[in-house]
């Protein structure tokens, strides 16, 4: 029965998909920026972060194509740090940390994190770049646990980062609040989100553009900008800056959410950042998650196994 479910959904939006990446194997090369990615992957795992999405190839190509010129180019990268969301298998993160950066920091949950530090070993080692164009070492690399709705993993962190990545995270609307949260709280007014999403379904996109709008601008890069090999209609780049407001309706909101210990740590923070500079961003108020009934539970399952088919099964049709 759950095959045929996976059968099924292959005959939506991606059916026709010619993939860069499927799920069988357990390597996947890639080159970029004249580098020649080794990345493993697990066929066998259930969980998606275990195999390098599309969505990643793209980010790297697209930094790759956009390297010598423009706010992802290596004079404007060159000693920034930055940080990725939901790294999978680090293609993206790996590819950002070859423009110049000072400090790259990988990040998924607990699961994924075995996989991907193989992945930096094998790629960014010093062994590993010996005879490469970058055999004279890259900045600091590293991996971290950080699950979205731990807000004490992300106060672990050194923030705020100049560059935040994050490929093929937006696919569910229950995911997308700590997400969002999650952004707010290792980014400041000078840093630039760099966010690729594959279009799986219509509701999750228009939750996200409105989620995210309140607090950031969003520019949607054009295919002209993309790699000519390695984009699709399907699949989106967007840069994300923060929106700017006064310490008047800082204080407004502070006020309003005062109620919950959480909104009482936050308004601290905002207090002591007001000393240091009057004009931060606007912290976000403190949403719950959308509840979901049994119905649209399943659809999300329906959802993530035809995403996880369309890896593995483009080429089965159904009669």
């Amino acid at each position: 029965m759950a095959r045929q479910l996976l059968m099924f959904f292959l005959t939506g939006r991606m059916a026709d998909w010619e993939r860069w990446n499927t799920h069988f194997s357990t390597v996947v090369e890639q080159e970029v920026l004249g580098y020649p990615f080794r990345l493993s992957q697990d066929p066998n795992s259930e969980n998606l972060g275990t195999t390098v999405w599309d969505a990643s190839i793209v980010l790297a190509k697209y930094l790759e194509k956009n390297s010598l010129k423009g706010e992802f180019s290596k004079k404007r990268v060159w000693s920034k740090r930055a940080i990725e969301l939901g790294s999978g298998m680090g293609l993206g993160g790996m590819a950002f940390m070859l423009l110049g950066c000072k400090e790259v920091v990988l990040t998924d949950l607990k699961e994924v994190l075995p996989l991907l530090r193989k992945n930096v070993e094998r790629n960014m080692s010093p062994t590993a770049l010996m005879g490469s164009p970058f055999e004279n070492g890259v900045g600091r690399i590293s991996v971290a646990e950080l699950d979205w709705t731990n807000r004490e993993q992300c106060s672990s962190l050194e923030v705020p980062f100049d560059y935040v990545l994050a490929a093929d995270c937006v696919y569910h609307e229950n995911h997308l609040h700590d997400f969002l949260a999650t952004i707010l709280a290792i980014t400041d007014n000078k840093s630039t989100v760099l966010v690729v999403n594959e279009l799986r379904s219509e509701s999750v996109q228009d939750e996200f553009m409105s989620a995210f709008g309140e607090h950031f601008t969003i520019r949607k890069v054009s295919h002209s900008q993309m790699h000519p090999t390695y984009q699709h209609p399907s699949v989106d780049i967007l840069i994300l800056k923060r929106k700017w407001v006064s310490s008047g309706q800082r204080k407004a909101v502070q006020g309003a959410t005062a109620s919950t210990d959480e909104s009482n740590a936050q308004s601290k923070e905002l207090s002591s950042e007001e000393s240091a500079n009057d004009d931060q961003p606007l912290l976000p108020e403190q949403k719950s998650k959308p509840q979901t009934d049994d119905r649209e539970d399943k659809e999300w399952e329906n959802r993530r196994l035809g995403t996880a088919a369309a890896q593995m099964m483009k080429d089965v049709k159904i009669p």
